[in-house]
């Protein structure tokens, strides 16, 4: 933690360092009044930074946290406010694939009912929501360049400048 304060103290506008230490309190398994700060610091610097709303997400998860209630707020609550071409925009479905696979690693009842997991009604809309932002183009938010659809990084060969 210490080097992540001094990396934070250095490049104080930097989300990352936050997300690095937020990452070691989820090592940790520490309660979320302890990583509830390291949030804020995040938030404040990248309110939609990716790869902290996934360590969020797998800290509230039911393997680390044992309440799919507070994953689910937590979704909910990310969803309504989240712009459409927000980083973070993956959160819902990726969210929608470890629960499916939860289901189904878990054996028994809920394996037999994983097939139906992708008509529940809050992972059609949320699965929805994604393809509707991914594969369409979009005017760009003010001060932002545009982009290609979110999708076509899934591409071969999206990655490479073409020319």
């Amino acid at each position: 933690m210490a080097l992540c304060r001094l990396a934070a103290e250095a490049r104080p506008g930097d989300p990352t360092p936050w997300v690095g230490a937020l990452a070691a309190l989820r090592s940790l398994g520490l309660p979320r009044a302890e990583l509830a700060p390291v949030w804020e610091e995040i938030r404040a610097r990248d309110p939609w930074h990716r790869q902290a709303h996934l360590q969020i997400l797998g800290y509230l998860s039911p393997e680390e946290q044992r309440s799919q209630s507070a994953l689910r707020d937590f979704l909910d609550d990310v969803v309504a406010v989240m712009p459409p071409d927000a980083p973070a925009a993956c959160l819902p479905p990726t969210a929608a694939v470890r629960q499916y696979h939860r289901d189904l690693d878990g054996g028994g009842v809920r394996a037999l009912g994983a097939s139906r997991y992708w008509t529940q009604p809050h992972v059609v809309r949320w699965v929805g929501q994604a393809l509707t932002s991914w594969l369409s183009p979009r005017s760009p938010a003010p001060g932002r360049r545009r982009r290609r659809p979110r999708a076509a990084c899934l591409l071969p060969g999206a990655h490479r400048p073409h020319g």
